[in-house]
């Protein structure tokens, strides 16, 4: 089969077959990159528990057809199954797909199977060669395991929030991005990519227990480096730095434009000062960083008081050529645009969809000089690949796709 020999070889991304239950995004996202390095990919629904990314509501004044939702999104290159898993012939049919996997991707709380009467221990004892991702919020175990959590939880339990915010103390919430479920599902595909290298030296899968938390944690990294070295907890700083100034977000001339401004040494210090013409008593006062590091609100308003009649493309250019780190804060639509990221390829994919409406699909961020990986084709709606993979997987007849609906199995 197809399975054993990606097992055998474990290079062959093309001939790699995943199963997905996950949900939302960092299960999801997972699957996704490996459908866009080649693997098939069989994302597993019901109708009666779909993915909770398909009832994101449209923004307002749009429908959910003029959307590019999540579910649009993390469903790119997948064949989508409609299984009942809460009938007997839905697990049989399911536990038959894995026996034939390489890769399943779960990332619903731990429990849901064992109370389907299935385990990732039957699963392995079926398919020794088997990866699991199981992806929860705490991990398999403790306490809290059971527990289901979304993204700003993850980031509040990780310490992140508390780091988000001015120095003031005020914490803003900034979770709008799910960064706690993005930074687990590029964790995961991480180990992925090292289990599938060591199975051909092993002969055998894994389990790879992740808590989409403590992946969370990594990213507060530097504030428990500094908590454990100094003994004083880290707060927030807004867009300071400890030990570099300038360092934040400068607003320019326009409607709510920015530039995002880093200056380390004191060479760029006198570089930014001639650029910006700021006045030669500040310019010599805060000459030194540490001088600057003591008073960065002062010098963050002289900073601002040139910028804010500065063009914001112009003045970025003009900074840059002085060797300055320096570049513009762009919305969504600039970042879409801008020309860095366009020769790059863009940061999204187009597709047509069925009604012939353009629509865009994100691109992963990375690039290979000789594979084209990359999104495939555009996703399924609920159950459109379910006839076709239980055919040409399992040898499913017509008559035998019937009987499975007649049980309930084939929602």
């Amino acid at each position: 089969m197809a399975a054993k020999k990606a097992a055998q070889s474990g290079t062959d991304f093309h001939d790699l077959i995943v199963v997905e239950t996950g949900t939302n995004l960092a299960g999801p996202m997972v699957s996704r990159a490996l459908a866009d390095f080649g693997a098939r990919v069989l994302k597993i629904e019901s109708r009666t528990r779909t993915d909770l990314a398909r009832h994101r509501p449209p923004p307002p004044g749009m429908s959910r057809a003029e959307v590019n939702d999540t579910s649009h999104n993390m469903g790119a290159g997948k064949q989508n199954v409609s299984l009942n898993l809460k009938t007997e012939c839905g697990r049989v049919i399911f536990m038959s797909l894995l026996e034939r996997a390489d890769i399943y991707v779960d990332s619903w709380a731990p429990g849901w199977l064992e109370r389907l009467g299935m385990s990732h221990e039957q699963m392995m004892q079926q398919n020794e060669r088997l990866i699991i991702v199981a992806q929860s919020a705490y991990g398999a175990s403790g306490p809290g395991s059971w527990q289901r959590v979304f993204a700003p939880i993850m980031t509040a339990l990780a310490g992140i929030e508390s780091l988000v915010g001015y120095e003031d103390g005020r914490v803003v919430p900034q979770i709008g991005s799910a960064i706690g479920d993005l930074v687990a599902a590029f964790t995961s595909i991480s180990l992925v990519l090292a289990a599938l290298h060591e199975r051909p030296r092993t002969g055998i899968g894994v389990v790879l227990d992740i808590s989409q938390i403590e992946c969370s944690a990594a990213l507060a990294g530097i504030a428990f480096a500094e908590w454990g070295l100094g003994g004083d907890i880290p707060g927030p700083r807004g867009n300071t730095h400890p030990s570099c100034a300038p360092h934040g977000l400068y607003r320019c001339a326009g409607n709510d434009k920015w530039i995002a401004l880093a200056v380390w040494s004191d060479q760029e210090w006198l570089e930014l000062c001639d650029e910006l013409d700021i006045d030669d008593v500040a310019k010599v006062r805060f000459s030194k960083r540490s001088a600057r590091s003591a008073s960065r609100a002062e010098v963050d308003a002289a900073v601002e008081s040139r910028t804010r009649s500065e063009m914001r493309d112009e003045l970025v250019r003009r900074l840059q050529a002085r060797g300055l780190g320096c570049t513009p804060v762009l919305d969504c639509y600039e970042a879409d645009l801008f020309e860095a990221f366009a020769e790059r390829g863009g940061l999204w994919a187009p597709f047509q969809s069925q009604d012939g409406r353009e629509q865009h699909i994100s691109r992963l961020p990375w690039r290979f000089d000789t594979v084209p990986f990359g999104p495939r084709a555009t996703a399924q709606s609920l159950g459109e690949a379910t006839d076709d993979v239980l055919t040409t997987m399992l040898g499913a007849t017509p008559n035998e796709l019937e009987r499975w609906r007649a049980l309930g199995a084939l929602t």
